[in-house]
């Protein structure tokens, strides 16, 4: 039996690429072959389904502060910045992770 073709069959992302793209996925759509190796990816891996999980989460934060305070004194940029740290706060603190995973 013959190899299978490398683009079509190749390996399912490892955890840093998947986080890569769940990011950039946020800002436009990605190939078919990118989502088709994200879900694999995403199906055998909860730290990586924990961490789009909170990423939703501090997206929803933010656009509910957003609506609640319109006129912030916040740059895009500042905000993004802010998202991030977030963010990494989570990943560091279990204890923040209510997604019913260890």
């Amino acid at each position: 039996m013959s190899e299978p073709t490398p683009w079509i069959y190749g390996p399912i992302y490892n955890c840093r690429r998947f986080n890569e793209l769940a990011s950039l996925a946020r800002e436009r759509p990605l190939t078919w072959l990118q989502s088709l190796r994200m879900s694999l990816h995403r199906q055998l891996c909860p730290p990586c389904r924990r961490y789009e999980a909170q990423w939703t989460k501090v997206e929803a934060f933010l656009q509910e502060e957003l609506r609640r305070q319109p006129n912030s004194s916040l740059s895009a940029e500042a905000k993004a910045k802010l998202g991030l740290r977030l963010a990494e706060e989570i990943a560091r603190k279990p204890e923040l992770n209510d997604t019913g995973e260890p």
